[in-house]
């Protein structure tokens, strides 16, 4: 058995406390608040972390904390709702709009977006259509018009239409995709009809 003299002894003592300081300067870092505590220069831009219960910055260095965790963020989207209709719809070859799918909500503020695909399946030329999102006590709240265009044989092309808005309900209220075909159509329809509906904190 080899006996430490006093010169190892105090060595080992020094190792011992060299590692216990560093415990303790880790376990500070960040401290009990979950600040990082921090020196840079401004000059060169140099960062280097710090034990929060040191002596601090030196001369030429400016103080800079951050935190962990980070600040707690606004609530997000707190919930959605969705409907379609993936049957055709047939529309009034005389013009008048035919609903073609419907959402209710209750109040809150909304970002909604919806999309169809129409067509004409005897169309022989240009079949103008239109289709709107309204809501009643806000009467439209978007528009889309396009031409169904006649293929080579007998029908027309599908023409998908898209839609957004951006809503702030004071009471329950249903949101309304309806769509007409305006001139020379024979067998209009709406197919894929969709409207989706993402209730969101604060409308900007």
């Amino acid at each position: 058995m080899r006996l430490l003299g006093r010169r190892g002894v105090a060595a080992a003592v020094v190792v011992v406390v060299a590692i216990a300081a560093g415990g303790i300067a880790y376990a500070s870092i960040p401290d009990s608040n979950g600040v990082i505590h921090g020196c840079y220069v401004k000059t060169t831009g140099q960062l280097r972390v710090i034990d929060s219960g040191g002596k601090g910055c030196e001369p030429g260095e400016k103080p800079l904390d951050w935190n962990q965790t980070g600040p707690t963020g606004s609530t997000g989207p707190s919930d959605s709702w969705d409907t379609g209709q993936v049957a055709p719809v047939g529309l009034d070859p005389s013009g008048s709009h035919v609903t073609v799918a419907q959402l209710p909500l209750p109040a809150g503020n909304f970002v909604i977006s919806a999309k169809t695909v129409l067509a004409d399946a005897t169309a022989t030329q240009r079949v103008p259509v239109t289709c709107r999102l309204e809501i009643p006590t806000l009467l439209i709240i978007d528009t889309t018009d396009a031409d169904l265009l006649p293929l080579g044989g007998v029908g027309s092309q599908a023409m998908p239409l898209p839609f957004e808005a951006t809503v702030a309900l004071s009471g329950p209220e249903t949101v309304t995709l309806s769509c007409a075909a305006t001139q020379n159509a024979l067998k209009p329809f709406a197919l894929e009809a969709r409207i989706v509906a993402l209730k969101v904190g604060t409308l900007h």
